[in-house]
């Protein structure tokens, strides 16, 4: 999901030839309907100026590397936790003198906090969610009482979906639910 909405985002910027690269073929859907190519990992063009990380595997991230040009950029956008990656720092990554960067959304960096507050950052976000190419990524809507079967689905992996959205305004067991406000956008 992340990766597709970062696809979504680059799409737009002039200039930019955007791959979106997953070992799920059915992800060239989602491609197609963005308007960019897809590759399988085997077949990801290397040289790229720009590449964004976001499978969350070693595997994924060492891929990465090997993509990147000669001063490049490699974006690291996911989250291992508290798993060791072992990565080839070596080699290529100097004499390329490839740039490995640590996405991290939940602050603002220094450098930007003059420009940028939390409520700027809000309003840019749901300005661009307004692209209707985010729509494609909506794959599913549940009830708020149908999220506990959800979950399990979810955490078993038989939900194919990229990003299942829950209505929290109408419960069928419940009614509407919060009042006016829980209507105003029922969708998360």
């Amino acid at each position: 999901m992340v990766g597709c909405a970062v696809v979504a985002l680059l799409r737009g910027l002039a200039g930019a030839d955007v791959t979106l690269v997953d070992v799920d073929a059915r992800r060239a859907e989602v491609a197609a309907a963005l308007g960019v190519r897809f590759a399988r990992p085997a077949d990801a063009p290397a040289e790229q100026d720009l590449v964004i990380h976001t499978s969350g595997t070693a595997d994924g991230l060492r891929q990465c590397l090997e993509l990147a040009a000669t001063d490049a950029t490699v974006v690291e956008a996911s989250w291992h936790g508290d798993a060791p990656v072992a990565l080839p720092l070596g080699g290529a990554f100097h004499s390329r003198r490839i740039r490995l960067r640590a996405s991290q959304v939940g602050t603002i960096p220094p450098a930007a906090r003059p420009r940028w507050d939390h409520a700027g950052r809000m309003a840019l976000a749901l300005d661009l969610l307004h692209d209707e190419a985010f729509d494609v990524l909506l794959t599913g809507e549940s009830t708020l009482d149908e999220l506990p079967a959800l979950v399990a689905a979810l955490a078993d992996g038989t939900l194919d979906g990229l990003c299942h959205t829950i209505d929290h305004a109408v419960s069928p067991a419940a009614g509407p639910a919060g009042g006016d406000a829980a209507r105003h956008d029922p969708r998360t």
